[in-house]
Order: C-alpha cells, then structure tokens, then sequence
C-alpha cells in the first residue's frame, strides 16, 4: 500500500468498523517506514489533535534490553521452555483459563 492507501485504510477501520468519534483518538504509534509516515499527514487532517508518537515502542524495547534483571530473564526462558516442550502443560493452561498459551517470537 502506499500512503494514501494505508490512511484509507485506518480511516475506514477506525471511523466506519470501531466507530470511533474524531475527538477520541488522541495519539498513534509506528515505526518511521515512509509510507506510514505519509498515511498519518492525511490521518492527521481527519484527528487534529492526535499524537504522532513513530517509533516510540521500539525506543521503548531497546531502552528495557538495557535492564539487568536476571531473575525475570531465568523465569521466563523457563516458561518458554515450559510451553514449547510441553504439550501436557499447554492443555492444563488452557484447562484453567480457556486460551492457549501465548506464543514466544523473537522479532
């Protein structure tokens, strides 16, 4: 798609799919590939007041790989290890809380 596609795009899913009023979307976030920067210049037009945030979350992931914190590290290799060995306890899982467990991706 290219910009003007993707803004189409929002929009429609936005406005028409959520119904969701202009005056409650207050901000969005992506990462700076040209055409979303393009999409949000016309989404903008629409959502005066909203927030272009762009590339925050990844500021955010990078800045948390900086945290030392061992213990979190161990608990949740060992959970990862847990539901992708483990078919029996993928089962229990959602025995109690009627959704699969979610999945590990490293991207």
């Amino acid at each position: 798609m290219n910009g003007d596609e993707m803004a189409r795009q929002l929009l429609n899913v936005i406005a028409r799919e959520y119904g969701v009023p202009s005056d409650m979307v207050i901000a969005t976030m992506r990462d700076r590939a040209s055409v979303n920067e393009a999409a949000m210049k016309t989404v903008a037009v629409m959502y005066s007041k909203i927030l272009d945030v762009g590339f925050f979350s990844y500021t955010l992931d990078h800045v948390g790989q900086k945290f030392s914190t061992p213990i979190l590290a161990r608990f949740i290799k060992n959970w990862i290890s847990l539901f992708s060995h483990s078919s029996r306890a993928r089962l229990l899982w959602k025995g109690r809380t009627g959704k699969n467990p979610e999945t590990y991706s490293a991207t």
